[in-house]
């Protein structure tokens, strides 16, 4: 288990050690490759610009991934507790979720919540029919 442990320390330092700087400078020689590819265009630019786009690719894909797990993290330990951050990040999370309007069928814009109601009702009883309340 040590041995695992100091091997995961060794890739985080080597991998994701300043992550965003790398991307930073992976962006500015893609930018520079870009620019001498306009300049001169030739098949070698050409590939190398596609090589260096990899990269990017690659480490950006791994910053997003750091930055999501490092997110996780943090709502595990301090989401937990019931505490201002948990209940602060629920209401984010419902603002979201929230319609706060809706175009009808007519074309109005609704921003009533009574009337998105009464809106979505009507639609989904026009797409799948009223229940016969005789044959319940």
């Amino acid at each position: 288990m040590k041995s695992m442990k100091k091997a995961l320390r060794k890739l985080n330092r080597e991998v994701y050690s300043d992550i965003s700087e790398k991307v930073r400078q992976v962006e500015q020689q893609l930018m520079t490759l870009h620019q001498e590819s306009l300049m001169h265009p030739d098949e070698n630019s050409s590939r190398a610009k596609k090589a260096m786009q990899l990269q990017y690719d690659e480490l950006r894909k791994q910053k997003d991934s750091f930055y999501w797990q490092k997110s996780r993290i943090g709502c595990l330990t301090r989401g937990d507790k019931c505490n201002k951050f948990f209940h602060q990040s629920l209401k984010v999370r419902n603002s979201k979720k929230a319609i706060r309007k809706l175009i009808s069928e007519a074309g109005e814009e609704l921003v009533d919540i009574e009337l998105i109601a009464d809106e979505a009702v009507s639609y989904y009883k026009n797409l799948f029919g009223v229940v016969n309340k005789n044959l319940l």
